[in-house]
């Protein structure tokens, strides 16, 4: 688990009663080039928010570049539109621990899955969500407006 927040007692107390400590680790805030190798050594990419104050999760973004599939919940924001169900990720009710843990071991169990859903995510985020694609939409955008009578 990568990062810090007001929920980490909570999720250590969880783990420690789950009796999995010992197969997960709180790494708490890591710098930008050690979460990129994080990226680089990881087989997917979980984001389980229950708050929708997650509105698009820029991690998202981070591992679909880093060609890592994902997992994230429905919050009814744009988690579930930068990852899309069935082809860059798997996408599981919030709060849902059996369905996040079927998610999980689906993909883990499917190395052909995971490489096809990172390499449409790798092609999604770049298509959609690169720099060069924010400033074309910007532009349009703009240029739009100024046809407008």
């Amino acid at each position: 688990v990568v990062g810090i927040g007001p929920m980490e007692g909570s999720w250590r107390a969880q783990a420690q009663t789950a009796g999995v400590t010992d197969r997960l680790t709180f790494l708490g805030e890591v710098p930008d080039d050690g979460v990129l190798a994080l990226y680089h050594a990881a087989s997917l990419f979980v984001l389980p928010s229950t708050n929708r104050a997650e509105t698009l999760g820029i991690v998202q973004l981070e591992a679909m570049a880093c060609g890592l599939p994902l997992i994230c919940t429905e919050l009814g924001t744009g988690t579930s539109y930068v990852n899309q169900h069935g082809t860059t990720g798997l996408v599981v009710p919030p709060n849902d621990a059996p369905a996040l843990a079927t998610a999980i071991n689906t993909m883990l169990a499917s190395p052909e899955l995971r490489r096809a859903m990172g390499e449409a995510g790798h092609r999604r985020v770049h298509a959609e969500f690169s720099i060069d694609a924010m400033l074309r939409r910007t532009l349009g955008f703009y240029q739009e407006a100024l046809e407008r009578p």
